[in-house]
């Protein structure tokens, strides 16, 4: 039994301009597989680009009031803090500047790291769903930095929505209903659905006719906030669509072939090996 985790210097690099982050959603979008109850959270930092002095000056004043307010609208305890505002290395007449960053870290207790869950998917057969609304976000997104954009569409923290589905999925993993969940952050749907096989012997198929008039890049990288996909085992779909409701949606099924299958209005618009995706994921930066 190990009754406390912390952690601290997990760098979240995307407080871009109009952009505020909820605490609740880095928390979630990193370590759902340590969550068990309201209070067994942790905490990564925000990470500030680099602006003027007036602008950095600002940012981090916006992102301690807002960290504030989210910490207390969910009721979640800070345990410490520290600002790196300047961090420079030299090695020669090379000089590398670390970005100003802010950190926060938090410490929760676990009472059963038995409940735990992690992201990759467990079974051939499971079903995958989506939890959390996507919305037309793709403003500020790993797919928008494809085309040097940063967009208009960034995303909303909803709070009251954020919380309803935080404690359905609570009361789910409590249940033991779900098998696999991660989070949907950098690169949306597409990316995390990938990472959930990436490493089994599993793939998947996803039909995606489903989401209403949303644009299929909308669909696949939207990046909006307190989103998770994940698996269950057919046999528990009555209970978990009875805990979830409306906010979950059915989108496929865990396969053995080792495939990512994903179609929309009956057109498949993505067929790749799952070796294919995990050499794109793991090769270096360029």
């Amino acid at each position: 039994h190990i009754p406390f985790f912390s952690a601290a210097g997990l760098n979240i690099s995307k407080f871009t301009p109009g952009r505020i982050i909820s605490i609740f959603d880095l928390c979630f979008d990193k370590v759902f597989s340590l969550i068990y109850d309201e209070t067994a959270i942790i905490f990564s930092a925000s990470r500030i680009v680099k602006y003027s002095i007036n602008v950095l000056y600002k940012k981090a004043t916006e992102s301690t009031n807002n960290s504030c307010f989210f910490s207390t609208f969910f009721n979640i305890p800070m345990t410490s803090g520290k600002d790196s505002m300047k961090n420079d290395f030299k090695a020669g007449k090379i000089k590398i500047s670390v970005p100003p960053t802010i950190l926060y870290s938090m410490v929760a207790k676990i009472d059963d790291v038995r409940k735990t869950v992690t992201s990759n998917f467990k079974a051939a057969g499971d079903l995958i769903y989506i939890l959390g609304k996507t919305y037309n976000e793709l403003g500020a997104s790993e797919f928008y930095k494809l085309f040097d954009e940063l967009g208009a569409n960034v995303p909303k923290v909803r709070k009251e929505n954020a919380k309803r589905l935080y404690q359905k999925v609570m009361q789910a993993n409590e249940q033991n209903l779900i098998e696999s969940c991660h989070d949907l952050s950098d690169g949306g749907l597409a990316v995390a659905v990938c990472e959930s096989a990436i490493g089994t012997d599993f793939g998947a198929e996803l039909d995606l006719t489903d989401f209403g008039d949303l644009s299929l890049n909308a669909i696949l990288f939207s990046e909006s906030h307190s989103r998770f996909v994940v698996s269950i085992k057919p046999g528990n779909k009555k209970l978990f669509e009875k805990i979830f409701g409306e906010d979950c949606k059915f989108i496929g099924k865990v396969n053995f072939d080792k495939v990512m299958e994903i179609i929309k209005n009956n057109d498949k618009v993505v067929d790749l090996e799952i070796e294919e995706l995990e050499q794109a994921w793991d090769k270096r930066l360029e």
